[in-house]
């Protein structure tokens, strides 16, 4: 498995999580389904803990390790991604804020369905660069083990 494999199967996770809560976008039914809303609301809370331990790991392995590289191509490429995910993070923030409590999805379920969309398709857009433009940096890395804490040499 490249070094970045459990990086991209948390992706994976998070992409199927999302595609759940996607399914789940019908403002007219969250109005009046309480059992809707609170599948909706299990979905987003465990899409913020995935997510959550997600960026943690990068912050923990990846951005330390090519942000520690040689090259400069490297180094700016992860710099560029660390910087840039900062923001993601405090839009998500943002929005969990504000619709972490199922009452205030019921109470404007179409806003609710509109900003969802919108954060999705921007994750959507980070995951795929990050596989396809810093993941094979990672992966052409030597030593240490994906998407885990490296063990320090006592």
């Amino acid at each position: 498995m490249a070094k970045s494999g459990n990086f991209r199967k948390h992706h994976q996770d998070l992409q199927e999580l999302a595609g759940q809560i996607m399914q789940r976008l019908n403002p007219t039914q969250l109005k009046i389904d309480s059992g809707m809303l609170r599948e909706l609301h299990n979905l987003l809370a465990m899409l913020t803990g995935k997510l959550s331990v997600h960026l943690s790991i990068e912050d923990m392995v990846l951005y330390p390790r090519l942000l520690r590289d040689s090259d400069r191509h490297v180094k700016d490429v992860a710099q560029k991604y660390h910087d840039e995910v900062g923001g993601l993070a405090k839009v998500y923030e943002q929005y969990h804020q504000k619709w972490s409590i199922p009452e205030a999805i019921r109470a404007n379920p179409e806003q609710f369905s509109a900003e969802t969309k919108r954060l999705f398709e921007a994750l959507e857009k980070r995951i795929a660069r990050e596989e396809t433009e810093l993941y094979p940096l990672y992966d052409r890395l030597p030593g240490g083990r994906g998407g885990q804490p490296m063990q320090s040499a006592a």
